[in-house]
């Protein structure tokens, strides 16, 4: 998978305010705290641990002392004393939002989502206007396979927030995943318009592939290569925009660059053996799926080229065995169906071959050729009536393709 769904970074925009906020009559605290606030604008963050830790001394009760101390600890990677800091705070400030908000991208680094999930309610309870809260939730809602939740709370901030750059992205990424590309391509269009980056001019260039404008798509793919922006899925991606105009050399060169940069790229392997399959080099096809699926066991178009392969070299049980994989992958692949249950039919599974059929018919209602050799099957099994069924609907799908109805 190309994409990857984003956490957003918002410490270094929205601190807790000490200077405006020091009620301490202490000067020496309200100096300390001052340089430690100063330190943490500027990410000097050993620096400003040192200044809070000194001003607590001074003056124990300060709550925005510990929210601002938690984010420097945080930023060090101390997540569990951040979430101590956080938690003072809160004991000292039990309606601080910001206490609330904080804790829960603690825990969420901790992959401890419940308590993340918890603190982030509770921040949305006291402060149902934070875009922030939503963002967050987002991401949660996300991993716990949400995908309607995760949408409704990317929405609601943007409704709060229509300059968040990374929310649109988000949104873009799971549009992406959906399938849904055009509302995809608006969404890295709007975030690329709100703050440019290179990642989602990337994550353009796949989605302007999976519409087949490959024009689009290469010249976000080139931006990235001029902008230096060259990691191997780069390349492989190129491979597969060349590949598509039909330039397999020059396709081919793209996969050989993206495998130098990392010899993991499973997509480059999988793009190399489509151009070996078009050459009519079945061999090397078959090593460079073979390759693919080692390296990606979740790539289900290649265990259906496996497949593919394997059924043209009449090894129909391995191709069997390779298409059961691909299809516990991806229950929608209609020509997974298909060829298994042509080779169940080779191999005199006719009930077996007719379910695969009745698949393929779900999933493809018009697929004339599929209701044509179900319909065989079925007379072949004595279900004379649903066979001669079979038959007419597969006849009068013919008729309308050919008059180019649909």
């Amino acid at each position: 998978m190309a994409y990857s769904f984003q956490k957003a970074i918002f410490f270094s925009i929205f601190l807790f305010g000490l200077a405006q906020s020091i009620q301490s009559q202490n000067n020496d605290a309200t100096t300390l705290f001052k340089l430690g606030n100063k330190s943490l604008q500027g990410r000097q963050f050993k620096e400003a641990l040192k200044y809070f830790d000194e001003g607590i001394k001074i003056e124990k009760f300060n709550a925005q002392a510990y929210g601002s101390r938690g984010l420097a600890k945080a930023a060090l990677g101390d997540l569990e004393s951040a979430i101590q800091d956080y938690s003072y705070l809160l004991e000292l400030k039990p309606k601080d939002s910001r206490g609330f908000y904080y804790r829960a991208l603690a825990y969420f680094d901790l992959k401890n989502y419940e308590k993340s999930y918890d603190d982030i309610e509770r921040c949305l309870r006291i402060n149902p206007s934070d875009s922030r809260a939503f963002f967050h939730r987002s991401l949660l809602k996300y991993q716990l396979k949400n995908m309607q939740g995760t949408l409704e709370d990317l929405d609601e901030c943007i409704r709060l927030n229509p300059k968040d750059a990374k929310a649109y992205q988000n949104r873009g990424i799971l549009n992406d995943e959906q399938q849904k590309y055009q509302e995809a391509l608006k969404d890295y269009t709007k975030s690329l318009q709100l703050k440019p980056s290179d990642e989602v001019t990337y994550y353009r260039a796949i989605t302007y592939k999976n519409l087949l404008k490959l024009r689009e798509a290469l010249a976000d793919i080139e931006s990235c290569i001029k902008n230096k922006y060259e990691n191997s899925g780069v390349f492989a991606q190129k491979g597969d925009i060349l590949r598509m105009q039909g330039k397999g050399t020059e396709a081919m060169a793209e996969y050989e660059k993206a495998i130098k940069i990392n010899p993991k790229e499973a997509a480059a392997y999988y793009g190399k053996g489509c151009i070996n399959e078009t050459l009519k080099k079945k061999d090397l096809a078959l090593k460079d799926f073979e390759k693919a699926v080692n390296l990606d066991a979740k790539l289900s178009m290649g265990f259906y080229k496996i497949g593919s392969i394997q059924a043209d070299n009449k090894k129909y049980k391995e191709s069997l065995e390779s298409l059961n994989k691909c299809i516990v992958i991806d229950k929608q692949n209609f020509s997974a169906y298909f060829l298994r249950a042509s080779l169940k039919q080779k191999l005199e599974d006719s009930k077996g071959a007719v379910a695969d059929y009745d698949e393929v018919i779900k999933l493809q209602p018009n697929n004339a050729n599929a209701y044509a050799k179900r319909g065989i099957l079925r007379i072949f099994l004595k279900d004379i009536e649903g066979g001669n069924k079979d038959l007419d609907k597969a006849d009068e799908l013919g008729k309308k393709e050919t008059k180019g109805e649909r």
